[in-house]
Parts: C-alpha cells; structure tokens; sequence
C-alpha cells in the first residue's frame, strides 16, 4: 500500500514538472508575441506618419488616387483647368 502511494506520488511530481515546463514555455512564447506586436505597432505607426506626411491617404484611411496638388508643383494660373 505505501508502495503504491510512493508510486502515485512520484507520478503526480513529474507531472507537475511536466505542466511547469508547458507553463513556461507558453509564458516565453506569449512574451515573444507581446514584443513582436509591439515592433509591428511601432512600424505600422512609422509608416502611417510616413503616409500621412505624404498626403497619400484621406482621414479615414483610403489611398488617395491623386494627392494635393502642390505635390505635382502645378503653376497656379494652370490649376483651375485641371478637371
């Protein structure tokens, strides 16, 4: 009988060894996924500024076709006629 308790108990602790490891091992990959969304945050930000700053899209996030027209350095008098 103590035997088989002996047993039991030395099963149930390399289970919770086991469980541990699995414990950690997602722990260190939820880490990783925390940060590699924190580097993808931080590049689509760059790059949404980048756009921004290009006048490429319009207050709700679509791609203009044609953007302002100082960017294509059109002479005033000319600007009018572009339809």
């Amino acid at each position: 009988m103590i035997e088989q308790i002996e047993n039991k108990n030395s099963a149930l602790r390399e289970e919770n060894v086991e469980v541990k490891e699995q414990l950690n091992r997602a722990l260190l990959e939820k880490d990783c996924l925390r940060q590699e969304q924190g580097e993808t945050a931080d590049a689509l930000q760059k790059i949404e500024l980048q756009n921004a700053e290009l006048g490429m899209i319009d207050s709700i996030g679509h791609v203009n076709e044609y953007p302002t027209m100082h960017y294509f350095k059109i002479p005033r008098h000319t600007q009018s006629m572009i339809v």
